[in-house]
């Protein structure tokens, strides 16, 4: 009886000792390294802590619920979001083994608010972590853990730096990220002067070489108090020397500017971009490199810089020359031309007004900003000073300050280039930068999510065609690999200047195993487990209406069709398929319109005196334009539309009352 007593205490204690799972090192509950638990779905509520409290945690009774995870990839952001659990707080800790004492601790939150957050970017992949949660002064409660673990960013290394134009050069707005970046051995030794140190290394970099003696680099987006520095590699690029030619910090806020006046024509320069402390995030990197007194590169028609929507622009008048521009009698901002620079830029189409928001410092007088087409020779624009047409124009700062400029798209005509020409007056000259909307720029696509088993495939949604990807997982050609890695893939497309960004989250297998059991020395359990991959299911639903409306063959008539949309979500258009009997379909402009309002030319002016759309598809796959097409124009591999790419329609609000409108525009014909 004896013996049979003491086995049974024996299953009480072992019971007692597994029953609450993450009350210990030992019973930790294994997450995944992303992804995020249900909303409340842990409680420390009854929980007795079993770890000295992390550094940060403060005074107040020891609660700290343990977690465990397998690293992927070096970096991990873990984020604690308070249920019931006021003021959460989280550390992150390292042991030798499988809860071996000591533990490192990596990383402390304790913010004080809802949530808390904890970056760390020095794992090792395939190592186990420990995640310790509690709440501060002595709370208790619900909470949810999530966890991401972002792909490293391409440029992660100095050996594989991204190669900026070094003049009049910048980014796509959130072009740019280091989010996913880690330390290296290059600022391992000596950390540049104006970065914060301690801080934890999440620098990217990007190269150029010097074609002028002054440099001038900006940061602007999403890092808190972003740092550069420029630097000149003086050993290999996976060493630690290197020559520090300046450096910058911002105090606050999202933006910082380094200029440096001492860089050698021809020397290749690494800029080291991060972000105080911890910081990560998107960014616009901006890089002019030229001599202050020399002949500046768009001093001239031919080299206009080309401007991408929502981007930062930096420039100056000093050094540049009057010839071959635009005559005195075009302007009206202006009385004699002196050190005109140029800029270009392409209206989309459907037209949209552009926008200016300039800045300028000049030594004296005023700065003379005005936007030009050429309507006389448009086909050899920079060939001639003569024939140009102001569409606006600002002279109000004076000698400094800001200004806006507007273009109403009434003034402007679509998918065409326009030109800015920037003066000052005789004998002064202007620094001054500007940002532009609403102009031609390039399209990355939707973002999108794959299973990390998935087949390589070519990315989707890009415009215009012809233009190079980067980014880890891609090839310049655009075909992405999900066994790149599990994680999010920020990934950039460019074409010409411009360049836009998408993101590519490849998501792994989720493992489920069985609640913790208790077990008694030399007895038998089963546990049960089993793993899912998760599926990504693409569906093409369809929306139809058949109006039937007639076109009038007097005067000249709009008809629209309307077709209602609903249920979708994550969705894109794939196609737009239509009907119309008319005579003389170049009478003929079609235009769709979404339900966030929207326009798209589908076709204007098309196909002669032949009759009748029959049959006719747009589609995002075609490469053929609806402009090289004639009646009935029922190509089965469909068209493009005239005005751009449906595409283009992406950022619509996808449910909702479509739109076809019809506009005849010639009397004398009509149809249905």
């Amino acid at each position: 009886m004896k013996n049979i007593i003491t086995f049974f205490l024996a299953c009480i204690i072992s019971t007692s000792a597994f029953a609450v799972p993450g009350d210990d090192c030992s019973t930790a509950i294994l997450v995944s390294a992303n992804g995020c638990s249900g909303v409340g779905a842990y409680n420390n509520t009854g929980i007795v802590g079993t770890l000295a409290p992390p550094i940060c945690f403060g005074g107040g009774a020891n609660n700290g619920m343990w977690f465990k995870f397998i690293a992927g990839g070096p970096v991990v952001n873990i984020t604690v979001n308070g249920g019931t659990l006021a003021s959460p707080m989280v550390g992150l800790f390292s042991s030798t083994g499988a809860c071996v004492s000591p533990f490192t601790e990596l990383g402390c939150s304790n913010p004080g608010g809802a949530s808390a957050t904890l970056p760390y970017s020095a794992l090792t992949p395939g190592n186990t972590y420990y995640i310790y949660v509690d709440g501060a002064n002595s709370n208790v409660g619900t909470f949810q853990l999530c966890l991401t673990s972002p792909a490293q960013p391409s440029n992660d290394s100095p050996c594989n730096a991204i190669t900026l134009p070094t003049t009049n050069f910048c980014s796509g707005a959130n072009a740019y990220t280091t989010v996913g970046a880690t330390g290296e051995n290059l600022t391992s030794t000596f950390i540049p002067t104006c970065f914060d140190n301690p801080g934890t290394w999440n620098s990217v970099y990007f190269s150029f070489t010097a074609v002028g003696t002054t440099a001038v680099i900006s940061i602007n987006g999403g890092i808190v108090r972003p740092q550069i520095a420029l630097i000149e590699l003086t050993g290999l690029c996976s060493g630690t020397t290197y020559n520090n030619f300046g450096c910058s910090q911002a105090a606050a806020g999202n933006t910082t500017t380094l200029t440096v006046a001492n860089v050698v024509p021809g020397t290749t320069y690494y800029i080291i971009v991060d972000g105080f402390s911890a910081n990560t995030g998107a960014f616009e990197i901006c890089l002019n490199n030229y001599n202050p007194t020399g002949t500046v590169i768009n001093d001239i028609c031919a080299n206009a810089t080309v401007l991408c929507p929502n981007n930062h622009y930096f420039s100056t008048t000093n050094g540049a020359t009057p010839g071959g521009d635009v005559a005195v009698a075009s302007w009206n901002c202006n009385g004699v031309v002196d050190n005109t620079v140029w800029f270009k830029f392409t209206t989309t189409n459907p037209v949209t007004p552009i926008n200016f928001a300039i800045n300028g410092l000049c030594t004296a007088d005023a700065l003379q900003f005005e936007v030009f087409r050429k309507t006389t020779g448009a086909a050899t624009p920079c060939a001639t000073t003569t024939g140009w047409t102001s569409v606006g124009c600002n002279n109000s700062i004076s000698p400094s300050g800001t200004a806006a400029l507007t273009i109403a798209a009434g003034s402007l005509v679509a998918g065409t280039d326009y030109y800015v020409v920037v003066d000052n007056w005789p004998g002064d000259y202007c620094d001054f930068d500007f940002t532009i909307t609403g102009n031609q720029g390039t399209n990355a696509g939707a973002d999108q999510t794959v299973c990390s088993n998935a087949a390589s495939f070519t990315l989707p949604g890009f415009s215009p065609a012809g233009g190079t990807w980067s980014g880890p997982g891609v090839t310049a050609a655009g075909v992405f690999s999900p066994s790149s890695g599990i994680g999010s893939h920020l990934l950039y497309y460019t074409y010409g200047a411009c360049t836009d960004s998408k993101v590519v989250n490849v998501t792994g297998p989720t493992v489920n195993v069985s609640n913790n059991v208790s077990i008694c020395p030399g007895a038998c359990t089963t546990l049960l487990g089993d793993a899912t991959q998760p599926q990504i299911i693409t569906t093409t639903p369809a929306f139809s209406a058949s109006p039937n409306a007639a076109i009038s063959s007097v005067g000249t008539p709009t008809v629209s069709s309307t077709i209602n949309v609903s249920g979708l979500a994550n969705a894109s258009l794939a196609s737009i398929c239509l009907n119309i009997n008319h005579t003389w379909d170049s009478d003929l402009s079609i235009y769709l319109i979404c339900p966030s309002g929207a326009t798209l030319t589908l076709s204007s002016g098309n196909g002669g005196s032949g009759d009748n759309y029959t049959g006719t598809c747009f589609n995002t796959t075609s490469g053929t334009n609806i402009t090289s097409g004639a009646a009935p124009f029922n190509l089965a591999a469909g068209y493009s539309p005239q005005g751009g790419a449906l595409t283009t329609l992406n950022g619509c609000t996808m449910n909702g009352n479509w739109i076809l409108k019809v506009v005849d525009n010639f009397t004398g014909q009509g149809g249905t």
